[in-house]
C-alpha cells in the first residue's frame, strides 16, 4: 500500500541517520513511532517520568498535527516505561487522562503499558507509540 512518511521539523530528525520516521500514513491510518523525550539535538528532556511523559505526549501531538490527524483520531497507545516504581503507572495514567481531557473528546483510548528494563538511550524513562485512524 502506498504510504507517506511524517518527519516534523520540531522533532529530532531520525529518518536520514537511523531510518526511523516519526510516523507513517497509509490510507486513513497514521502509525506513530515511539516518541522519546529527546530534543532536536538528541538531548534528553526531563529529569523524571512526569516531565519526560509530558514531552512525549507533546511530540505525539506534533506528529498528529503534521499528518493532519487529531487526538480524537487516536485509537491505540503503547507506553514503554523503564521505571521500577509502583507509583509510575499512576503517574503515567494521570498524565494520559490529562492529555486526553485537554486535546480529545474521548476520555479513554485502547492502551498497553509495558515495563521494560531499558530504552534506546541511557536516561530515557519512557517511549510512547500509537495508531490513529481518521474517517474517510
Amino acid at each position: 500500500m502506498p504510504h507517506s512518511l511524517i518527519n516534523p521539523r520540531e522533532l529530532v530528525e531520525t529518518a536520514a541517520e537511523f531510518g526511523v520516521a516519526a510516523g507513517a500514513v497509509a490510507g486513513n491510518t497514521l502509525y506513530i513511532s515511539g516518541m522519546a523525550p529527546v530534543d532536536v539535538d538528541l538531548q534528553i528532556v526531563g529529569e523524571n517520568l512526569e516531565e519526560q511523559t509530558r514531552f512525549c505526549f507533546d511530540a505525539f501531538g506534533v506528529v498528529l498535527r503534521e499528518a493532519g490527524f487529531t487526538w480524537d483520531d487516536v485509537v491505540k497507545i503503547t507506553a514503554f516505561v523503564a521505571v521500577d516504581d509502583p507509583e509510575a503507572l499512576g503517574t503515567y495514567c494521570r498524565l494520559l487522562k490529562e492529555t486526553l481531557t485537554m486535546h480529545s473528546s474521548w476520555n479513554a483510548v485502547a492502551h498497553t503499558y509495558v515495563e521494560v528494563k531499558a530504552l534506546a538511550l541511557p536516561g530515557v524513562l519512557i517511549e510512547i507509540e500509537g495508531v490513529a485512524i481518521r474517517e474517510t
